[in-house]
């Protein structure tokens, strides 16, 4: 259960830090000054403590989401309904970027690790016709970024696996070839 705290309009100083945060987002990089304090004087801007779930894995969401502050912790439920952890992610870091992109539900759920201060931008504040194809096309090429590099975690699991398999036959082999021999030297003698 959440207890978050959401701050509609942000103080001068959260508002500054919003703009100095997004400014530093690839995502953000082409767009102007203006169009950054227009979007940290639109966004909500929430609080979270400890455990709290920021976005569950399921649930609809069309917001993109910034950390300004704290630690927070991104997990999935594998396919005998375990939630593992996937990554952790600190200030600056952002996630729901394939809903926020999609539309479709949130993939994973997001925790806060201690006290979490989160920016949440819907898509309705950040898509405006003269920002839309800048802020999609940088966000679709983080999201590719993220996926290659999953893709090479899941590739070195699986030669990781497979290293181990193999490991796994050579000692049942070696154990087969000494009991033989074992029962053929007992023969013999």
């Amino acid at each position: 259960m959440s207890t978050s705290q959401p701050i509609r309009s942000p103080d001068p100083d959260t508002a500054l830090e919003l703009v100095q945060t997004l400014s530093a987002q690839p995502w953000c990089a082409k767009l102007g000054l203006e169009s950054l304090v227009e979007l940290a004087r639109v966004t909500e801007v929430q609080r979270f403590f400890d455990r709290d779930v920021i976005l569950a894995e399921g649930t609809p969401s069309d917001s993109l989401y910034l950390v300004l502050h704290g630690t927070i912790e991104v997990s999935k439920r594998d396919a005998a309904g375990i939630e593992r952890t996937i990554t952790r992610l600190e200030k600056g870091a952002i996630f729901g970027e394939m809903s926020f992109l999609d539309g479709l539900e949130a993939s994973a759920t997001v925790r806060a690790l201690g006290a979490v201060k989160i920016a949440k931008l819907t898509r309705e504040q950040v898509l405006d016709p003269s920002t839309e194809a800048l802020v999609v096309g940088s966000l679709a090429v983080q999201v590719v970024r993220r996926l290659r590099a999953l893709d090479g975690n899941f590739a070195e699991t699986v030669r990781a696996k497979s290293i181990e398999r193999t490991k796994r036959r050579e000692q049942k082999k070696l154990f087969v070839a000494t009991v033989c021999a074992l029962a053929l030297a007992f023969i013999i003698a």
